[in-house]
């Protein structure tokens, strides 16, 4: 039933018919199922209407989970909304915030975690700091979708993604290198340290000749790694 559903009107790629004129004897008819099918699946015509919003915006993330292309999967998603806007409306006035918010989150989880998996390849992060990251991040992307739908669609889907995710590509790596123990990190904050600063106390060195700027640093790593083994 739900199949067939979907090759209806309002269920397609192309511009659908207004909901205003979709009623329940022409979906079952184009459908060839029965009205008691219909309503043993769906409330009403919102209801149907809900089902394909999720699907549609589940399938666009699921084609381009992947770092390369969670990009294109968010600019998908956006513009099936900017196409289809009376579905979109719909469901945003038959949903709960919280249900719409919910669903939205889960959809740009699903987005968020590669990316923060492709940028913490190299460091090591604490679990429950690489959850903290990914929750603020996706957080931040489900506000702007948020504020996207609340003016209407407006700005263009094209220049919205273009800045999210010119922001997510320095941001991200940041912020897991902020929480992260990598040796990496550490010398690139001894050159930085040694490039600009003038303060000769940075640049001491401790009885085995390390500079006190990075034995603090590695203090600090091995204390925080001895307490997550606790």
């Amino acid at each position: 039933m739900r199949k067939r559903c979907s090759r209806t009107p309002c269920a397609t790629h192309s511009r659908p018919s207004p909901l205003s004129k979709v009623t329940v004897s022409g979906l079952t008819r184009t459908a060839g199922v029965t009205r008691q099918a219909f309503y043993y699946h769906f409330a009403d015509i919102r209801d149907l209407t809900v089902w394909v919003f999720k699907r549609e915006v589940a399938n666009q993330i699921d084609a381009h989970s992947t770092h390369e292309d969670w990009s294109k999967g968010l600019l998908a998603m956006l513009t099936w909304m900017q196409v289809h806007p009376e579905e979109t409306r719909s469901v945003v006035s038959t949903l709960s915030t919280e249900d719409l918010q919910v669903f939205l989150y889960k959809q740009l989880r699903a987005v968020m975690e590669p990316i923060v998996d492709h940028y913490s390849n190299d460091l090591t992060v604490r679990p429950d700091d690489r959850e903290f990251i990914t929750e603020h991040f996706t957080l931040s992307v489900l506000g702007h979708v948020s504020q996207w739908l609340a003016s209407d669609m407006s700005a263009d889907p094209t220049l919205l993604t273009e800045r999210i995710s010119r922001i997510l590509a320095g941001q991200v790596r940041r912020s897991l290198e902020l929480f992260a123990h990598s040796p990496r990190f550490l010398r690139a904050h001894l050159l930085r340290a040694l490039t600009h600063t003038k303060d000769p106390s940075l640049v001491t060195m401790n009885e085995a000749g390390v500079p006190l700027i990075v034995a603090r640093a590695q203090r600090r790593a091995r204390f925080t790694a001895e307490m997550t083994a606790l």
